[in-house]
Formats: C-alpha cells, sequence, structure tokens
C-alpha cells in the first residue's frame, strides 16, 4: 500500500495540495502494478518448476521406450524359449515353452505399446507447459514494463511534490542547495565537506560521520512538519543511514579501520582489490552482518585474493590468523560520504532513490516528505542547536 504524504502546516500545505494528490495516486498504481508484476514472477517461477519436472518425466518415459531395451527384452525371451525347449523331453514341454515364449512376445509388445503411450503423453504434457510458461514469460515482460513505468510516474510526483514544499518554504535555500564535492586525487572515493568557509557542517554530512545528537534533533525539526512523532522520524532516518552504508558497501564506496594491522600495510586501492578479489572467490562481506553465510575466508584464500590483488602474501609483514579473518568484516563499512557524492549530491528525491535501489522501498513515508527533509538536511549543522539537559 502506498503510504500517504503527511500535510505539513503553514502554507505548503495549500499550494502543494495537488501535488501531495498527484503523489498518493501515482504512487497507489506503482504498488498495485509492482503487485502484479510480483504474481507474474511467481507465475513464471512456478511455470519453470513445473516444465523441469515434465521434462523429467519425458526422459524417463523416453530412456523406458528405447527400441534397444525392447530387443534386449525379446532376446532374452527368445534365450528363455530356446533354453526349455533344449531341455523339454516330451512334446508337451516343448508346448509349454514356446506358450511361455509367446506369453513373454506379447508382454513385451504390450509394454512397448504401453511405453509409447506414455512417451506421447510426457511430450504433449512437456510442450504445453512451455507454451503456457512462454506466453506467461511475455506477461511477466509487460507487466514489469508497466511496473517501471508506474514507478517512474511515482517517483516524478514525489520529485515535483518535493519542488513545490521547497519552493513554498525556502525558494532561495532550494537553488542554492549543494552537498558534497569529491576529492579529485581519489577519484570520488573520499569526500571533502563543504568549504569550511560556509559554517559549521551540513546536517546530512553530521549524521553520515556518526554524529547521534544531530539525528536526534534533527529527528525532531522534522516531526515538527510531520505530526508524527521524534521516535518514528529517528527510526526512518536510521533506517535511510543504513540504507546509504549497505549501498555504498555493495557499490565499492568502502572505508577501512586503520588500526587493523592487516588493513593499515596496505593503500586504499590495494585494500579495496583484496576485497573484489575475496568477492570473485565467493567470500563476500555486509555491513553489520559479517561474511555472507557464515563463510569465512581461509589463510590460502587469503593469500589468493592477495595474488589477484598483485600482491605478494610472502612480503606481508603480518598476515591475519584464521579468527582475525574471521572477524575481518567488522573492520570495513559503508563509505556514506563518498556514495552520496558520487550518486546524490544534492539530495534530490530521484538521485537518492536510484542510489539506494531496492532499499528505497522502505522509506516510503520518508519520500513523501522529502521536500520539508532536504532543507533540513542541507542545513548548517549548527541550526539544530543541541540537546536539553
Amino acid at each position: 500500500m502506498s503510504t500517504p504524504p503527511q500535510v505539513p502546516d503553514g502554507s505548503a500545505a495549500d499550494g502543494c495540495a495537488e501535488a501531495r494528490a498527484a503523489v498518493e495516486e501515482r504512487c497507489a498504481e506503482s504498488h498495485q502494478a509492482t503487485a502484479s508484476h510480483e504474481a507474474a514472477v511467481e507465475r513464471v517461477r512456478d511455470l519453470r518448476r513445473d516444465l523441469v519436472a515434465a521434462e523429467h518425466r519425458l526422459d524417463e518415459a523416453t530412456a523406458a521406450d528405447d527400441p534397444e531395451l525392447r530387443a534386449a527384452e525379446k532376446a532374452a525371451a527368445r534365450d528363455t524359449y530356446q533354453m526349455a525347449r533344449t531341455m523339454a523331453e516330451t512334446d508337451e514341454q516343448v508346448q509349454e515353452a514356446t506358450a511361455a515364449w509367446a506369453k513373454a512376445t506379447d508382454h513385451v509388445n504390450r509394454t512397448a505399446s504401453l511405453r509409447r503411450r506414455e512417451l506421447a503423453k510426457a511430450k504433449a504434457a512437456a510442450t504445453t507447459v512451455e507454451g503456457v510458461l512462454h506466453d506467461a514469460e511475455r506477461e511477466e515482460q509487460k507487466s514489469r514494463l508497466l511496473s517501471d513505468q508506474a514507478e517512474a510516474a511515482c517517483l516524478d510526483a514525489r520529485v515535483r511534490l518535493a519542488a513545490c514544499e521547497e519552493d513554498a518554504q525556502a525558494p532561495e535555500s532550494a537553488q542554492a542547495a549543494d552537498v558534497f564535492e569529491p576529492h579529485a586525487n581519489t577519484g570520488g572515493h573520499a569526500v571533502a565537506m563543504q568549504d569550511a568557509s560556509a559554517g559549521a557542517p551540513l546536517v546530512i554530512e553530521s549524521i553520515v560521520t556518526g554524529d547521534r545528537v544531530a539525528l536526534e534533533l534533527t529527528a525532531a525539526r522534522i516531526a515538527e512538519h510531520t505530526g508524527r512523532s521524534p521516535a518514528e522520524e529517528q527510526l526512518l532516518l536510521q533506517e535511510l543511514l543504513d540504507a546509504v552504508v549497505s549501498s555504498a558497501a555493495e557499490d565499492g564506496y568502502l572505508v577501512f579501520d586503520q588500526s587493523n594491522h592487516f588493513w593499515a600495510g596496505l593503500s586504499f586501492e590495494e585494500a579495496r582489490d583484496v576485497i573484489d578479489a575475496l568477492a570473485r572467490l565467493g567470500f563476500v562481506f555486509e555491513p553489520a552482518e559479517g561474511w555472507h553465510s557464515g563463510r569465512a575466508p581461509v589463510a590460502s584464500d587469503l593469500s589468493m585474493a592477495l595474488a589477484y590483488a598483485g600482491l605478494d602474501a610472502r612480503n606481508m609483514r603480518e598476515l591475519p590468523t584464521a579468527e582475525e579473518l574471521a572477524e575481518l568484516p567488522a573492520s570495513i563499512g559503508g563509505d556514506a560520504r563518498a556514495v552520496l557524492a558520487a550518486r546524490a549530491p544534492e539530495l534530490t528525491v530521484d538521485n537518492i532513490v536510484h542510489a539506494l535501489g531496492r532499499r528505497a522501498n522502505a522509506l516510503e513515508q520518508l519520500w513523501n516528505e522529502w521536500g520539508q527533509v532536504r532543507l533540513i538536511l542541507l542545513s548548517d549543522r549548527h541550526t539544530l542547536g543541541s540537546v536539553e539537559g
């Protein structure tokens, strides 16, 4: 279900009512289209499983209808007949052997006929499922296109609402807003704050660098506009921060704890190359989770990763122990500042949603009020004041 945007107090509420209604309508359509696409995807998955099962039955039926198998069964019946006839001492015994052979041959022929029917049924079933799957895949592609279009329309409506609310509250600030500028020397993987002459760090910079007081004060400021509790807003902001950090790590925007002796011996580029090499070997770290599925590398894996990164483990002063390797993800983090600098330097709702990808879906309430949130995040940290008491 789409979350209706909160109506703030003041003139922005009246001036942006149409844009707010458009968000609610477009995003409700997006949710419906997404649900339809998910149902289509699930149907395709089910049909693919059905096709695998049908193909398995077809393979079994084909193997059972093997002409060589029938020939071997008839040959065995004939050999049995010839042996019985050779050992027969009376005409009656010869007749019994002949009757047994005829019966065995008839059984082989009847079984072969049954197997051919089973094979025909298996072929028809596999063909039918394959055709239904083909149609379902086309429907899934159509529904995916409609879902993408509806999602884009929802996001566009949110962009328009944010622009309307920003213009109503602080037109000049909305036009001049700017956040991060990457350091030229590091290709964007380390970022500098805004020019110090502009004053204190921005609120967003304080939050992503761990200023918990700034997080609490920002939540309280946003709550004044939305009508929700500061605790609810703080939870949303924390989810936003976690999503940014996870996206940063996933996209290779990393920070390494230099107090860790292993990372201290490597440059940033070398450390990142080692992590990339470990990932190619199947050892993927997840922020706040550790090694994916608990699968940690051992010394030989690290040596191979170092080699892939152009480094020689023999030249390393001190390599991590098995226990230290298991805990290595604790010394790696996602560089939230860097990913924002690269993907959403002005914190516009469209850019930040695209930067977060699938993680943005859980933050709808925040996007619906982004026109108010963004201006607060782009204000100087000192405008928030401090926690009383």
